[in-house]
């Protein structure tokens, strides 16, 4: 089966603007795109990359958004990328809370094994992890990245000291971590 490298992204803090503390990003009017979203996926995909958001979405199991609600506002950002002349491949999300026991609430790697599972059974292809990577703004976000076993970028923190093989890097935005992994695949 080929492998092809797949760029993993979190959502809120690195496509978006997060919400304070203890609120969540529910609707599109809350929706506020960061700066280099749009070149920065254009970057990856003139790349021969594939780019799947991964993102925690406890507000479903809290009751203060619905599935369908959040799938809405993933539309409408969807359409956001597709006017700016970019686009993901596709969006996973884990809507389960922290005592769910679920497999696919990061730092667990089952999001990211989601999309794996997606490529084989639809594509025919693989994740390439050594040309892999997971881009978030939280620890949980980058000890995913590191579970599943891809490179990470870390924005607007300290990246970690894992040796395990695997480039982990600190970023200042998502199009910083765009120009820093093609700067690096010679």
């Amino acid at each position: 089966m080929e492998s092809i490298p797949v760029i993993f992204l979190d959502r809120d803090g690195v496509i978006n603007k997060p919400a304070k503390p203890h609120e969540y990003i529910t609707t599109w009017p809350d929706f506020v795109m960061l700066p280099g979203v749009y070149e920065a996926l254009r970057l990856f995909h003139g790349n021969g990359y594939k780019i799947f958001i991964v993102t925690n979405q406890r507000c479903i199991a809290r009751g203060l958004a619905s599935r369908e609600e959040i799938d809405a506002l993933h539309r409408i950002m969807t359409e956001d990328f597709a006017s700016h002349d970019c686009f993901v491949d596709g969006i996973f999300i884990c809507p389960h809370g922290d005592n769910d026991g679920c497999d696919c609430r990061k730092p667990k790697p089952g999001l990211l094994l989601q999309v794996q599972n997606h490529l084989e059974g639809s594509e025919g292809v693989t994740v390439d992890k050594s040309r892999s990577w997971m881009i978030g703004d939280s620890k949980t976000d980058e000890q995913a990245g590191i579970n599943y076993g891809v490179n990470t970028v870390l924005i607007g923190g300290e990246s970690s000291s894992v040796n395990d093989g695997m480039k982990h890097l600190a970023a200042n935005d998502i199009l910083d971590s765009a120009r820093k992994i093609l700067e690096g695949r010679n």
